[in-house]
């Protein structure tokens, strides 16, 4: 997903091509991603673009009043407004003649009066588009945090420390600094000699005077060279970013540290994938990693040969998970995804489960049959624990809850299968572990299959 220094490119990038400029329609594609879409079409024409900023991971355009506004005109058009935009996963905004034909995923189409189109374009629909007015645009930038790029060290060194979450959750956590997303978190980490499981709370005011200086310069650095492109960024000229080629801990396990040459390792911290050197990132006591190093449950797991792993699949246009009125993870076109986890489930099988959901023929193709998977149509996919699935549930017809996973080993087999998914090329939206969660989601077909290990029934 985009973070600070690619959205910034894109930004910029915007702001050379399209600043000034007065949208004079607005076509729309697919909308499932877009806030109102009727209000695109009825607040959008007759406004200019003013001005292009970054805030974290959105952009925001930020538009005039309607030209000639005035009291026989819709409310709000006299005052100005703003279009937010994330780019979720795929997403891309461009410039194009308005002659020149559409790509397809293409979605947002703003008719400029040079005669170019403003296109957005979204293969998987992962990002969001919004209009908003004053008022509830401050409403929705309130949830976040400082820009990791303005904050001062004082300021910096006081919302890490006081807090005694994860050094590498604290990072993403976009209500303590927006903008800051993986790749960054694990490289500035590199950069600083501190391990992603250490706690804010335990790093020195020197260790946060240093995070906050590597982590300046190497978003500054990445800017410059128009952001990482790992899979789908490219700017708003379509060509792709070059950090990717000065990364030294991120996407690099088993290649040497450039500083000592041990070999990267690769985590799971903060249900996110962490990349760090064993060596010159000294781990917290009592931490191990995931790949090596499991908790006993785990290691006990793995040298079982007995497996009950479960995954209900249904094929959704749109799914969302809600924990405590807060929605913690959505998607457009997929899967959602209900595992269990089983006592004898071990990580062999976590890789063989998510290779075997996101490769299941379960959409259709052109001639209406399911001959396509997951991959193939490039959707998403909502992973959430499901407890009631544990146990056997073809010799009972209901859940058995003696056999269920305790919860070290559930959380590790569920991150490790979200993340399974992910090292496949699936974008994965994810409910909160263990909590209790409202499902909302709309079928595209009746189509549900219920995995178990190796067996299909």
């Amino acid at each position: 997903m985009p973070e600070l220094p690619e959205v910034e490119t894109v930004a910029r990038g915007l702001r050379q091509a399209v600043l000034g400029r007065r949208i004079l329609s607005v076509a729309l594609g697919k909308t499932d991603f877009i806030d109102d879409p009727a209000a695109l079409e009825e607040h959008l024409p007759g406004r200019a673009i003013e001005a292009i900023e970054r805030y974290g991971k959105f952009m925001l355009l930020r538009l005039s009043a309607v030209a000639g506004a005035n009291d026989n005109h819709r409310e709000g058009d006299a005052k100005r407004a703003s279009l937010l935009v994330h780019l979720g996963m795929t997403g891309q905004m461009a410039p194009s003649p308005a002659a020149k034909p559409r790509e397809k995923h293409t979605h947002v189409c703003l008719l400029l009066d040079d005669g170019r189109e403003l296109r957005y374009t979204d293969a998987r629909r992962f990002g969001r588009i919004a209009y908003l007015t004053e008022v509830p645009l401050e409403q929705e930038l309130t949830r976040f945090g400082a820009d990791p790029l303005e904050i001062g060290k004082e300021e910096f060194v006081k919302r890490i420390r006081e807090r005694h979450a994860r050094i590498k959750a604290l990072l993403l956590d976009q209500s303590v600094l927006r903008g800051v997303g993986n790749i960054y978190a694990d490289e500035s980490l590199w950069r600083a000699k501190i391990h992603p499981s250490q706690l804010g709370a335990k790093l020195t005011c020197r260790q946060a005077e240093t995070l906050w200086r590597a982590l300046q310069e190497i978003l500054r650095k990445a800017i410059v060279l128009r952001g990482s492109s790992i899979s789908d960024f490219l700017d708003a000229e379509g060509q792709p970013g070059e950090y990717q080629r000065r990364h030294r801990a991120y996407g690099r396990e088993g290649k040497n540290c450039q500083r000592c040459k041990t070999a990267i390792r690769r985590g799971i911290v903060a249900g996110r994938s962490s990349y760090f050197c064993p060596s010159c990132q000294r781990a917290p006591r009592g931490f191990t990693v995931a790949e090596a190093n499991r908790p006993r449950a785990l290691a006990e797991a793995a040298a079982r040969e007995l497996t009950c792993m479960r995954a209900v699949l249904q094929r959704v246009s749109r799914a969302k998970v809600t924990v405590g009125g807060r929605i913690t993870g959505e998607i457009g076109p997929g899967l959602m995804i209900l595992l269990g986890v089983g006592r004898s489930d071990s990580s062999a099988v976590v890789g063989r489960m998510a290779e075997r959901c996101a490769n299941l023929r379960i959409f259709e193709d052109d001639q209406g049959k399911m001959n396509r998977s997951l991959l193939d149509v490039q959707g998403s996919a909502l992973a959430v624990s499901q407890f009631t699935l544990y146990g056997d549930a073809r010799g009972q017809r209901r859940p058995s809850f003696i056999t269920a996973a305790p919860p070290e080993l559930a959380r590790a087999l569920y991150d490790e299968f979200c993340e399974a998914l992910r090292q496949l090329g699936v974008s994965v939206a994810t409910g909160i572990f263990q909590s209790m969660m409202s499902v909302e989601l709309v079928n595209e077909g009746p189509v549900t299959i219920l995995l178990d290990s190796d067996n299909t029934f």
